[in-house]
This record gives structure tokens, sequence and C-alpha cells, in this order.
């Protein structure tokens, strides 16, 4: 099963924050989906996120009724994404993923999706082994880097399972 785009994954963990957030518009969820991917990655186009919630609604993941609103099965669904399915490859899908479990409700889900991206982490910082005298400098950079920055999401993983 392919792994949910990231677009989804952030459309359904923002609807999922019942209490804290009431959704009424699409442009309201394109703009607070966008205030993560604008740090990330390119933000997303209003024909995007419209396309995307008009699937998740003919999917019976969420219903726009008033508001915006996560069903039982749009949970379900959150849920076995972040628990079940393979990870994703790459930094930005991995990074997105540890802002969703951040603010996950469902503690349950909340500590199985973040040990799930604490092993993937392990993973992730797998570095090419070749003799350190063969790289160039720009793979050595690039090699440092990576292992920074998966240094950094592991101590946000971390916190996040210290917090659960």
């Amino acid at each position: 099963m392919k792994p949910y785009s990231n677009l989804r994954l952030l459309l359904l963990a923002h609807l999922q924050m019942k209490t804290e957030l009431r959704i009424d518009t699409r442009y309201q969820l394109m703009t607070i989906t966008n205030q993560v991917m604008e740090i990330l990655d390119t933000p997303y186009s209003p024909g995007a996120v419209y396309h995307e919630t008009r699937k998740l609604q003919h999917e019976k993941l969420i219903e726009i009724n008033q508001s915006f609103v996560i069903t039982t099965l749009g949970e379900q669904s959150l849920h076995n994404e972040l628990t079940q399915s393979p990870s994703p490859e790459g930094l930005v899908p991995l990074l997105v993923r540890c802002y969703v479990i951040a603010i996950l409700t469902n503690t349950d889900t909340k500590k199985i999706a973040a040990k799930k991206l604490a092993i993937k982490m392990i993973d992730f910082n797998h570095v090419d082994k070749q003799n350190d005298s063969k790289q160039s400098d720009d793979l050595l950079a690039l090699n440092l880097w990576r292992q920074n920055v998966s240094a950094l999401v592991k101590k946000s993983v971390s916190q996040l399972l210290t917090e659960i």
C-alpha cells in the first residue's frame, strides 16, 4: 500500500484536532496546512487542497457541513496510516510525519506512531559506508548534513515519546 501524501496526512491530522481547531472553510484548512509546508517544502495551491478534500469526503473520511469534521473512518484511516503503513522515504515526508505525530490527540496512536518513526530514523541515518578518503567533498558534506538532520529528528521523536 502506498503511503499517504503529505497533503492528505496533514489535512486529516489537522481535522482530528477537534477541540483545538474548528475549520469552517477550505481556505482555513489550506492556511494551516501551508503554515507547516512553507517551512518544509512548497505550499499547496487552493486547487490541490480542494481536490484532496473532495476525495476525502468521497471516501467518507471527512464530512463537510457547516464545518470540516473528520469521521470515525477518517480517524481509523489516519491511525492505520501512521501505525501500519510503510514509512515513506525522504526527509520531507519524515518531517511531516514527525509534525503530525506531535499534534495527534489520540495518545495510543501517538505512542505507536512515534515508536515506528524512531525505528525508521535508524534506517534514515544509514550513511554510505564508503571509504571517506574516496568520497568527494560534496558527498562528505551531504553525509554530515544528513547525520545532523537525522540527529535532530531523532531528538524530536525522543521528546515526543517522553511527552506521551
